[in-house]
């Protein structure tokens, strides 16, 4: 306002710079904010390290906000991956129970339709299984199948005949060769919780714990490969040469393939529980006998897997081992009150029962002859009782492992001539002897402190396999 009054007052009206005319009406006035004046930047980013640091100091913020996004993401992917599994799961429970309750009305259907009564089963919806796998019940009632049965007796016979005559080769080994076993193979632990094992020449197959089951080469000395089981592996059996089976801790048994370790199928919902003993019948490679906790004994086929006949074992107590006869006829059971049945599977019948006071059965095998019947029991330690199935109702004779101090004996092994009774605790290993000639059996010829749960003799009993609970493996060679 002070500028415009000075303009105004200039003499003749005219414009102070070129003096040319110059009237009020055309002087603007300008607004401005002089007080108002633009702060300048800091000192500290007038020079280039000091513009430098700052980038840096954002660059560094930016990064950790990256980073943490990048965790929230990971973080919900997880969140995402768990649920979608439970999820998986709880429909394949699903799928699984209406599937047992189809069978379970069919059953009961088939059974109302037997009995001639009215009952009427619900109707059934149709479910998939997957392939080769079988979950169906089979009744415990009725008979063994005719052709099962004459394929049993027809091994028998055939069996039985041989034996009678069968000589023990020249090369056997001697009781000087067995007493000087030397350990050739230890291996670091391979299996968890193991509790059986089963050789074929030179390959160990056993399994555990984590569901695993393995073949160990003696001659390679390196686990040849593992197959994933359906559940913890309790027992194991060769087939042949190209197949094997295990039994699990849920009752089921899992069939594979040599060596591509390929499952082939699995029988189920047989077993309530874990199975303790499997057995191939001579009847045929593709028969199986099992025995679970559950006093359910069973005969499978594992061409088709199907469960051909099944029943309960005839005693009051639980059912703890077993041992199938070499001529496949006869299933020796034990029980946890110390009894022994010896069943008749052409029958399905107990045809003797031995009473042992060793308690609780641990340990039961019969020699490759078929004369006799080993057993122990978790009362009688270090002892093995010896019994003469000619004279089942005699006194068994009695067989003190003098080295195996005060352990249970877990496993029980005869070699094929019947001379050598390999027995195993906690405590290591020890063979006995029978002395044809004094009638007796004569304690540690031979003595490991290996520690072991199960057994078995090599060829020509030069070679004597044993496991760990930990799943190390020992083999002692002459």
């Amino acid at each position: 306002m002070a500028l415009r009054h000075l303009i105004e007052c200039h003499p003749n009206g005219a414009d102070p710079v070129n003096g040319q005319e110059l009237s009020a009406d055309e002087v603007i006035e300008i607004q401005g904010q002089a007080s108002h004046a633009v702060r300048p930047k800091p000192p500290v980013y007038t020079s280039i390290p000091s513009l430098l640091s700052s980038l840096q100091t954002e660059w560094d913020a930016m990064a950790l906000e990256t980073f943490s996004l990048k965790q929230q993401l990971l973080k919900t992917r997880q969140e995402l991956s768990s649920a979608l599994y439970h999820h998986d799961a709880a429909v394949r429970v699903v799928a699984r129970l209406t599937k047992e309750r189809d069978e379970a009305r069919d059953a009961l259907s088939k059974l109302s339709a037997s009995l001639g009564t009215n009952n009427t089963a619900a109707p059934t919806t149709t479910s998939h299984a997957e392939p080769m796998e079988v979950e169906q019940p089979v009744s415990t009632s009725g008979s063994i199948p005719d052709e099962l049965v004459r394929r049993i007796q027809d091994a028998q016979k055939e069996l039985s005949s041989t034996r009678k005559g069968r000589k023990i080769p020249e090369t056997w080994a001697s009781k000087e060769e067995v007493s000087s076993l030397a350990e050739t193979v230890k291996t670091k632990q391979l299996f968890t919780s193991v509790t059986s094992m089963a050789v074929k020449g030179s390959l160990i197959l056993s399994g555990g714990g984590k569901s695993q089951a393995g073949v160990y080469s003696i001659d390679d000395q390196q686990l040849v490969g593992t197959a994933h089981a359906s559940g913890i592996v309790t027992s194991s059996i060769w087939v042949n040469d190209s197949k094997f089976a295990v039994g699990t801790k849920n009752g089921s048994i899992d069939v594979f393939e040599y060596p591509s370790f390929d499952k082939l199928g699995s029988i189920s919902n047989v077993h309530s529980g874990a199975l303790t003993d499997l057995a191939v019948l001579p009847a045929g490679e593709d028969l199986l006998v099992s025995l679970g906790k559950d006093n359910i004994w069973a005969i499978h086929d594992i061409n088709n897997f199907t469960t051909l006949f099944q029943t309960q074992a005839q005693t009051q107590s639980s059912t703890t081992r077993a041992a199938l006869h070499p001529d496949g006829q006869y299933f020796a059971i034990g029980a946890s009150t110390g009894e022994i049945l010896i069943l008749d599977l052409t029958t399905g019948s107990t045809v003797e029962t031995l009473a042992s006071n060793s308690g609780s059965i641990s340990a039961l095998v019969f020699s490759e002859d078929g004369r006799s019947l080993a057993s122990a029991g978790t009362d009688s330690p270090s002892q093995a009782e010896i019994w003469n199935l000619a004279r089942p109702n005699d006194d068994p004779r009695l067989l003190q492992y003098e080295a195996l101090g005060d352990g249970t004996i877990t496993g029980l092994s005869f070699d094929y001539s019947g001379k050598f009774l390999a027995a195993c605790t906690p405590a290591g290993v020890e063979v006995g002897w029978y002395d044809k000639k004094a009638k007796s059996w004569i304690p540690n010829v031979f003595h490991a402190t290996a520690a072991a749960v199960s057994l078995s003799w090599g060829q020509e009993a030069r070679t004597l396999a044993t496991i760990s609970a930990k799943g190390n493996i020992h083999v002692f060679q002459c």
